[in-house]
């Protein structure tokens, strides 16, 4: 990875199942070739043959799970030392600048927990998890504190759970009926949308509104986007 943002923003990206559908078939092609037994497709998980890593370069079969060796690339990744990641992170690292990675992890944890699909991917939470974790210890080693700024007795109007839920629900109905609901050339996010998803979940969020889910999903949507 160029930075450890686009690593924040690979894993964050894969919260959504299409683009997790999406990564699953660019591995399968990558090693379509070379696959000598399928054992799910849907999972991603095969024997294919693979070159070892050596001066002879010789090939042995190898048991290739999509879930398992994304935890793997994920593990690689956070063993390398604090300071480390932020020297590869692009532009100035700030309190608030980590703040927003791991908000983007924990919506993110908070969305596939709410998907059913990701029960068969285990690992893939795991990582989003292990993620959140190191970038804790970064904050705690450099001691970055976000400034806090207003009044400290109010309390932040959307939690990440309340973000969760609007997204998965505009989610649903994007797929139950994308024509309905599709923006218009130009937009991210179609006025529709926004108000179906504010009238039925205004009695769970009571601090809901059109102008908070319009910024929720447009941010959202652009942060997805490949």
């Amino acid at each position: 990875m160029k930075s450890f943002d686009a690593f924040i923003q690979k894993q964050f990206q894969m919260c959504e199942e299409p683009t997790f559908r999406t990564k699953i078939e660019e591995a399968y092609k990558f090693y379509e070739q070379d696959i000598t037994k399928m054992l799910d497709r849907e999972k991603g998980i095969y024997y294919a043959m693979v070159r070892e890593k050596g001066e002879k370069m010789d090939w042995r079969e190898e048991k290739i799970d999509f879930d398992a060796d994304h935890l793997v690339y994920v593990k690689g990744v956070l063993s390398k030392p604090a300071t480390r990641i932020l020297n590869q992170s692009t532009g100035d690292i700030s309190a608030k600048a980590i703040d927003n990675w791991i908000m983007k992890m924990k919506r993110a944890i908070q969305l596939t927990q709410l998907n059913d699909f990701y029960y068969d991917f285990p690992k893939y939470l795991q990582g989003l998890e292990l993620t959140v974790d190191k970038l804790e210890e970064i904050k705690i080693h450099f001691s970055l504190k976000k400034k806090k700024r207003g009044n400290p007795n109010l309390k932040k109007d959307l939690t990440i759970a309340d973000e969760a839920r609007i997204i998965q629900y505009a989610n649903e109905l994007l797929r139950k009926d994308p024509d309905k609901y599709k923006a218009k050339k130009g937009a991210t996010v179609s006025q529709l949308l926004k108000h179906d998803v504010n009238d039925r979940l205004k009695k769970d969020i009571p601090k809901i509104s059109v102008h908070k889910v319009s910024r929720l999903l447009r941010k959202h949507y652009s942060l997805i986007s490949e």
